[in-house]
């Protein structure tokens, strides 16, 4: 995490100089971001998260991912973005972006050891949540080659698609997160755009050291009438957070600005994993609206629900002798800065309920439990 850290720092600096870069290539833009956030937990455990999947380490005592901290002022992401846009003028663009805080911590959970599978990534990538060149090799067909954010489902690392700092299970449970490969993307005309990919692994950047297949993944993304959009994804690759394992899913988002004050969008993924013949089906689907006050203020409502079709399988990963199911249900309400350009304040309460006892308690295990989170999100 030093080496974040110092990473980090060069890249602040580099952002302070920035009115030099933009003097000498207008096309070049320097962005970040900081998302601060506390968070009370009504269970007050006394452990850490063991219990849901992939999230059990050091810290994690709610079992989300990237806001893991709880009863302490946390930096979950700080982030540094330099990127230049690929044009019909300019044909090569780029785009790096470091983060760090508790988002580069789950990143960096297991690393590549000799011999071994590692979880996420790799620690020489445990900043770099994307570093990845594009070029326009006709008006139509992009290449996207590099650390890339993944394509499938409707999250994302930072605060970006949703009003929520908290991340679904769906998104940290079932979809991946980011990846190293090269895609492709055709706009077959001015509603349709068709992209494939090859990538190292399900999720992260590194390939199994026990394997040499790659992924292939897929999204074909489609404008309806309005302002409503369909997006089909697909990826099949090694899942290094699983043992290696072939992992596949089909995942289907529906995004619509119903009017200019109400948002609504749709995420379903159907996943398997695991070996013929004992391989886990899962099935999770997330629903997102949002609404503009006429105060300004913004209200939001998130729900999902996510099944597993076989005791013991993989995918949640809770243990037990029932076949896994969880569901949550977040609200927030974020206030109106309008002097305060780039400034985000959202006060957030969730919900969460499993058929198994999962979420610690200072004493033991709960089926559910409740978060208030207070968080403070700065972006220029």
């Amino acid at each position: 995490m030093r080496s974040g850290l110092i990473t980090l720092s060069a890249l602040i600096g580099l952002s302070a100089l920035s009115s030099v870069a933009l003097a000498a290539d207008p096309e070049i833009k320097v962005t970040g971001g900081l998302e601060l956030n506390y968070t009370y937990n009504f269970n007050k455990p006394g452990r850490d998260n063991t219990g849901v999947g992939y999230t059990a380490g050091a810290g994690n005592r709610n079992g989300y991912y990237f806001t893991r901290k709880d009863s302490t002022i946390a930096v979950n992401l700080a982030e540094i973005a330099v990127s230049r846009e690929a044009t019909k003028d300019s044909r090569v663009g780029f785009t790096i972006r470091l983060i760090d805080g508790e988002a580069a911590k789950q990143l960096a959970a297991n690393s590549e050891t000799p011999g071994t599978f590692s979880n996420i990534t790799s620690t020489s990538a445990a900043n770099f949540y994307e570093a990845s060149v594009r070029e326009m090799l006709t008006d139509k067909l992009t290449v996207d080659a590099g650390i890339l954010p993944t394509w499938v489902g409707y999250e994302t690392i930072p605060i970006g698609t949703s009003n929520f700092l908290t991340k679904s299970f769906h998104f940290g449970q079932f979809q991946p997160f980011y990846h190293a490969g090269v895609k492709a993307s055709y706009a077959s005309d001015e509603k349709t755009t068709i992209t494939g990919a090859v990538v190292n692994n399900y999720n992260g950047t590194d390939r199994s050291n026990k394997s040499k297949d790659l992924g292939i993944g897929f999204q074909v993304a489609r404008k309806l009438g309005g302002a409503a959009q369909v997006y089909v994804n697909g990826l099949s690759a090694r899942d290094l957070g699983i043992g290696g394992v072939k992992h596949d899913i089909f995942n289907v988002v529906y995004t619509n600005a119903v009017n200019e004050n109400t948002n609504v969008a749709l995420d379903a993924s159907y996943t398997t994993s695991g070996p013929t013949g004992g391989r886990t089906k899962g099935y999770a689907y997330t629903g997102y609206l949002s609404r503009t006050l006429d105060s300004g203020n913004v209200i939001a409502l998130r729900g999902e629900m996510l099944n597993e079709d076989r005791v013991g399988g993989n995918l949640l990963a809770f243990g037990g002798t029932r076949k896994p199911s969880l569901q949550s249900i977040t609200a927030s309400y974020e206030l109106k800065q309008d002097k305060l350009k780039g400034v985000r304040t959202l006060l957030e309460y969730r919900y969460d309920n499993a058929n198994t006892a999962i979420f610690p308690t200072r004493t033991g295990a709960k089926k559910n439990q409740s978060t208030l989170t207070l968080s403070q999100v700065f972006a220029f």
